[in-house]
């Protein structure tokens, strides 16, 4: 079943843009090269969520609108910090009306996103459990070329080794048949 409550932030997202034109019509605003950005950046994200069921690019326009990247709005709305210049280009600063959309979406996707955050920063469940049992491996190699004298003196610091050693000891133990 899709998540329906992207579509939520799409309208509001939607909702800044269609009032960042208005008033650019109706008072003369200028618009700058990061509005450009954000109306060409909207329905790309738009299009991969609802055609290709992608739910990232939502997440992107709303780090890029975040830091000023991209402007979904028009006006001084922004913590701003940089070098002020006469091109029509908005400087890096947190947008405080997209900080609150942001932290919405982060917390209706918490689940997701920090699963997410966790296989980018971790990787994958199957990848943490390739790694563990390399590691695992590793020691089972290592011990395996103690002998006996060495192997007990290594389980008297049982509690002092991590835990993928400890999994390799307990094999070599019940290898032996609890021997040591």
């Amino acid at each position: 079943m899709k998540q329906k409550t992207d579509y939520i932030f799409f309208g509001l997202t939607g909702l800044l843009i269609a009032s960042a034109l208005i008033l650019s019509q109706q008072y003369n605003y200028v618009i700058s090269i990061n509005n450009y950005l954000a109306f060409f950046a909207w329905p790309i994200a738009m299009f991969f969520r609802i055609y290709k069921s992608k739910r990232y690019p939502l997440g992107v326009i709303l780090l890029l609108a975040l830091f000023n990247i991209i402007n979904f709005g028009i006006g001084k709305v922004s913590m701003k910090f940089g070098i002020h210049s006469s091109i029509p280009i908005e400087t890096l600063g947190i947008n405080p009306i997209i900080l609150l959309i942001t932290a919405s979406y982060y917390f209706v996707n918490k689940r997701r996103i920090d699963n997410i955050l966790s296989n980018f920063f971790k990787g994958t469940e199957e990848e943490r459990r390739e790694e563990f049992q390399k590691r695992v491996d590793f020691y089972l190699n290592k011990f395996s070329s103690c002998n006996e004298e060495e192997l007990k003196g290594i389980l008297e610091n049982f509690n002092d080794y991590p835990d993928e050693a400890k999994m390799a000891l307990r094999q070599i133990q019940a290898s032996n048949g609890n021997l040591l």
